[in-house]
């Protein structure tokens, strides 16, 4: 049986305000686990069903055993009848450009948007994201779930981005900075360079304009003649430009 110290703590843990506070997170379901074994995470704690074990029988990993029906009672997952973990969150260390994409994002709220992020600069080799400090919160049980463990592949960065920018410009000044806006220069008739910074914005507010004042090369993907959806969401519009960012370098 799970004891009243763990159970406070892992509920407490499906909110950010905790999650902040105790500098942990969690990590549900069979699949994450495993591979959250293969990362550099520090695990301070595993609980696993018998019915996880029966899947993974050579699973050597310290843990304790719960019944699913406890499980249940402390998982912030509705269906999640095999593991949990709770995890050392990282260091929150600054991330500045090298010879590839840094991808920047201004106040991304929705935690799926930002877990596909992450999945699509994983497949693409991006290793380095900065938030502002307003983005969802990047241990967001919603977004570890939906980055279908690229979060443990891909470093983040929380920070005043335009304070970020205004340093950038100062020390790397051979990283061109590019920003998805309505009105940039389409996506296809662009030249890209790296190193480089690409800064995505909220779907209804778009980029600020004290981040704009950075920007050396606003970029828009057209919308073909006969379309008619206002906007892209924010994970396709990245996955769009990124992909146009690398065939540049095939």
């Amino acid at each position: 049986m799970i004891s009243q110290k763990w159970k406070k703590l892992v509920k407490s843990l499906h909110q950010k305000k905790y999650r902040d506070q105790e500098k942990l997170f969690l990590v549900e379901g069979e699949k994450p686990i495993l591979e959250l074994l293969t990362s550099n995470f520090h695990i301070e704690k595993i609980f696993v069903t018998d019915l996880f074990l029966k899947r993974n029988p050579n699973f050597l990993q310290d843990f304790e055993i719960l019944s699913a029906s406890e499980l249940a009672q402390i998982s912030a997952m509705e269906n999640n009848q095999m593991a949990l973990a709770i995890v050392r969150q990282y260091e929150n260390k600054p991330l500045y450009p090298d010879n590839n994409i840094i991808l920047a994002l201004d106040n991304i709220q929705d935690p799926g948007n930002l877990g596909t992020i992450l999945r699509i600069c994983d497949w693409y080799g991006i290793r380095k994201v900065v938030c502002n400090n307003q983005t969802v919160d990047l241990y967001n049980l919603k977004v570890i779930n939906a980055s279908k463990g690229s979060f443990l592949r891909v470093q983040c960065f929380y920070t005043n981005l335009q304070n970020y920018l205004k340093y950038c410009v100062e020390n790397f000044s051979e990283a061109l900075i590019y920003a998805s806006t309505l009105q940039g220069k389409s996506v296809y008739e662009i030249k890209f360079q790296k190193p480089a910074i690409l800064i995505m914005g909220n779907e209804a507010r778009g980029i600020s304009k004290d981040i704009l004042s950075y920007v050396k090369q606003e970029i828009s993907i057209p919308r073909p003649k006969g379309g008619g959806a206002e906007s892209l969401n924010v994970a396709i519009a990245t996955a769009i430009i990124v992909d146009k960012f690398f065939q540049n370098f095939k």
